[in-house]
């Protein structure tokens, strides 16, 4: 059942294009609280692709994004981390 009061992050519909590449194709998960949700695949499956459209690094991309309630799809880099949701690289 779907708990939208304890849903920290909603993913809808998520496309994403580097250049005129389209990268991510309608991507849709959840992540309630108290949740763990990972990301699995091989190289170039599109996980960082996914981590950084959700937080707007990648700026060419559509569906939704919320976050905490506030819809994200459409703000820069610096207006999503505050919601409180980040990126750690590895490198």
């Amino acid at each position: 059942m779907h708990d939208v009061a304890n849903e920290l992050l909603h993913v809808a519909d998520l496309h994403a294009f580097y250049d005129e590449s389209h990268v991510l194709h309608g991507i849709d998960f959840n992540v309630g609280e108290g949740e763990l949700v990972t990301l699995l695949g091989r190289n170039g499956s599109g996980r960082t692709s996914v981590l950084k459209s959700i937080i707007g690094l990648i700026s060419k991309r559509s569906g939704s994004v919320v976050v905490n309630g506030c819809e994200a799809i459409s703000l820069p880099p610096h207006k999503i981390a505050p919601l409180g949701i980040g990126y750690c690289p590895e490198e």
